[in-house]
């Protein structure tokens, strides 16, 4: 891939790792894409209903917590898998599409921010909302800077 200023070298590492799963056949991919989205979606399941059991429902600390842990997840596997070439890179979709895609929501984030907004709550929404972002962009970053110094 030609470099190009805008785009650091990382990013075409990432975008090459994507297109080429070490050869893994397409249907091996999708196998192991499934086990992990079972895995992820049940570890999804189990900690949001720990942490709500113990914080309550006034606010989703449980949906909140799993999206930015699963961000700082992303990042780091990313980096391990992309730049340290530490796991073959099929286990890159397995991983982040697989395991974290079916751990994170963003259409439950949605949903509980639409909730809140509609009992009343209209500024815990919005918090809600900002927060998880600028937390899950941050937990990217993190993931990707301590998975690069591994």
């Amino acid at each position: 891939m030609e470099s190009n200023e805008h785009v650091s070298e990382f990013e075409y590492e990432a975008i090459e790792a994507a297109a080429d799963v070490a050869g893994a056949h397409p249907v091996t991919t999708l196998l192991l894409v499934a086990l992990g989205g079972c895995i992820g979606a049940s570890l999804r399941y189990l900690i949001e209903a720990w942490i709500t059991r113990h914080t309550g429902d006034a606010f989703p600390w449980g949906t909140m917590i799993v999206n930015v842990s699963g961000a700082f997840l992303l990042g780091m596997i990313t980096a391990l898998v992309v730049t340290k070439s530490i796991a073959p890179n099929y286990l890159r979709p397995a991983l982040g599409i697989g395991v974290l895609g079916a751990y994170t929501t963003f259409s439950t984030l949605a949903m509980d921010a639409l909730s809140l907004a509609h009992a009343g709550a209209a500024f815990r929404a919005v918090t809600y909302v900002v927060t998880t972002n600028i937390a899950g962009v941050a937990a990217v970053a993190l993931g990707l800077f301590i998975g690069r110094r591994i």
